[in-house]
């Protein structure tokens, strides 16, 4: 018998080999578009780890820690933070999660969280005017964080959480984005000094309060080099996935103001939600919640659209691969992980 007919022979005679388990696939779309999960309190925020397995949802005084598995979602523990539950961070490494708590931020070791075991609270860090808003620097080295009622964002150093500076961007900066490339921070504006009070409250009465800004930073210099306007009342500001455009939701405007990255030029504003707050920025499309008990997808060129869940909508945040929103509502307090190729129409 030749060799290579041998070998065929031979190989039909012996066992198959076993075949290698498969990981579990933990950005699986689940049954449903919308994959709702109950919570023990009201949520503030959700952000998921830079693979998408590992969900943080913030409560008031805790953290919860999810895990994502073939299209499930399990709740593993329940961490005590103190201090109003707030915005979430994931530093860039994945090894850090820091909470907004209304005084400052909390940092967390995210593979204590995960695994339950021992206290995973790092240290705390004090901002003065609060701590409304949160992002780590790319190298993971820097957090910022966004002091509300005061006129600045905090930076501070993750090794030993120590405040190395603070930048002066206005009165009430309460939305953060970092760029792609880590050189820009994003900050929205909320008051203006000097600028006349031409924004008209939703209930028609005298005009209250000015337009607001959005103010670019350069990381390196740790300083304002430019700002445009951004509508009335700014809350949150979101990044498309390529940087080029930065969106910011105007509540008093009941808009989206559309604003260049690079020239700070502003563009037309995008309407389709009243009261926007929180954003999320995907390839062609945002996802913003507001006023509607619903979350708006909102495409150029394309009327607005919605997703619909169940109560309350106040955050709103993409997996790294962009394919899955996480919501979180209130009445009921409630996750929702959207599957956007099925739910996003």
């Amino acid at each position: 018998m030749k060799p290579t007919l041998l070998l065929i022979a031979l190989s039909l005679l012996l066992p198959a080999a076993p075949a290698l388990a498969q990981p579990k696939a933990c950005n699986a779309p689940a049954k449903d578009a919308v994959l709702s999960i109950a919570l023990p309190a009201a949520p503030a925020a959700a952000v998921a780890g830079p693979d998408g397995c590992t969900l943080y949802v913030s409560l008031p005084g805790e953290i919860a820690v999810l895990s994502r598995a073939d299209g499930a979602a399990t709740l593993l523990h329940r961490s005590p933070v103190k201090g109003l539950g707030g915005a979430l961070a994931v530093s860039p490494d994945g090894r850090m999660l820091a909470a907004a708590t209304g005084e400052g931020a909390t940092v967390l070791d995210t593979a204590r969280l995960l695994s339950g075991q021992g206290d995973p609270v790092i240290g705390a860090v004090q901002e003065k005017g609060g701590g409304i808003n949160v992002v780590f620097g790319k190298d993971s080295r820097s957090l910022f964080v966004a002091g509300g009622a005061s006129e600045a964002v905090g930076v501070f150093e993750t090794g030993k959480l120590a405040r190395t500076g603070e930048i002066a961007v206005g009165r009430w900066s309460s939305g953060l984005a970092l760029s792609p490339d880590g050189a820009r921070l994003y900050a929205t504006v909320q008051f203006v000094d000097g600028k006349a009070a031409d924004c008209s409250p939703p209930d028609g009465q005298a005009s209250w309060m000015s337009p607001g800004e959005l103010a670019v930073i350069d990381v390196a210099k740790a300083a304002v080099v430019g700002r445009a306007a951004a509508g009335c009342n700014p809350a949150r500001v979101a990044l498309s996935p390529s940087g080029d455009t930065a969106y910011v939701t105007a509540r008093g405007d009941d808009a989206v103001t559309a604003i260049a990255a690079k020239t700070m030029s502003v563009q037309a504003p995008i309407k389709g939600v009243g009261a926007p707050v929180a954003i999320a920025a995907g390839p062609g499309a945002l996802f913003v919640t507001g006023s509607d008990a619903s979350v708006a997808v909102l495409k150029p060129g394309a009327a607005p659209g919605s997703i619909a869940v169940k109560g309350g909508p106040v955050s709103a945040a993409l997996t790294a691969d962009g394919r899955t929103l996480l919501v979180v509502e209130t009445d009921p307090n409630t996750l929702d992980i959207v599957d956007l190729a099925r739910a996003a129409k």
